[in-house]
């Protein structure tokens, strides 16, 4: 707090110029400076080296997001894709069940974990969810969307999503896109069956504004064939490097500086 109420009475200077931005990231390239009131000076500070990791990963289906294999679970766990040379510093920030997939944003930040998380700052988590529609023959209505919108009530209280919408239909098969702010286990496959919908896949491909997730299986008849496939034998191995704006399964990416300041910046006014 108190490095923010610097910045707040113009205090401190990035680079020469006054900075205003409480969530400016610098590095050790920039000239960090703070006005010393009683000689009137700039006084030099030494960023310090970033030490910290901050990625996004696409979490196949069939992985679990724990530390810790259970003992009578013989399904591989998320410590075995954390990139090479990063095992025993990250953490999930957040979860992804099982058979859930896409993306999941790994770190070594815990302040950025709580902030990500913390349901006070209301981070908006976007899906993409596959159901049948083979009983109705048509695609979820735009009442049923409405509902999603209203509330849904579950069994630990009224969900709700803060846009509702079906994005594909194949005359047999939907794909929707549902925006929610909470985190509850499982929420969004409960809200689904609550409003009489199956989810054949769940892809999540949004977390505040990082993105960067391909859509996989490209079609949704693909998606349905892999539903309840998934087998504890399901080989994995450390994350490769992929493409950061079209992250296939498997693969990973550093996170933009101004991804890293947009979950602070969600999470900051909470401090107060």
């Amino acid at each position: 707090r108190s490095v923010r109420r610097l910045v707040a009475n113009g205090r401190v200077y990035v680079d020469g110029h006054r900075c205003t931005d409480q969530l400016a990231l610098v590095s050790s390239l920039n000239h960090v400076g703070v006005l010393c009131r009683k000689s009137g000076t700039v006084e030099r500070l030494e960023a310090p080296h970033p030490k910290d990791f901050y990625l996004k990963l696409f979490k196949p289906r069939g992985v679990t997001c724990t530390h810790r294999q259970e003992p009578h679970s013989k399904f591989p766990i998320i410590t075995a894709m954390y990139p090479t040379g990063t095992q025993g510093m990250l953490h999930c920030v957040g979860r992804l069940d099982r058979d859930s997939e896409g993306l999941l944003l790994l770190t070594s930040d815990g302040a950025f974990s709580r902030f990500a998380t913390m349901p006070e700052a209301h981070l908006e988590k976007e899906y993409l969810a596959v159901t049948s529609c083979v009983k109705d023959g048509a695609p979820p209505s735009q009442d049923v969307l409405k509902q999603f919108q209203a509330g849904v009530l579950l069994h630990d209280g009224e969900a709700r999503a803060s846009a509702a919408e079906v994005v594909d239909f194949d005359g047999r098969l939907a794909r929707l896109r549902l925006v929610v702010t909470e985190g509850r286990f499982r929420m969004v496959r409960r809200m689904l069956r609550a409003l009489g919908y199956c989810c054949l896949q769940l892809l999540r491909t949004r977390v505040g504004q990082i993105g960067g997730i391909a859509l996989h299986p490209e079609t949704m008849a693909e998606a349905a064939t892999c539903c309840g496939n998934t087998t504890p034998d399901l080989a994995v191995a450390p994350a490769i490097l992929g493409d950061a704006v079209s992250l296939r399964p498997g693969e990973f990416a550093a996170l933009a500086p101004d991804e890293i300041a947009d979950v602070y910046r969600c999470g900051l006014p909470w401090l107060d």
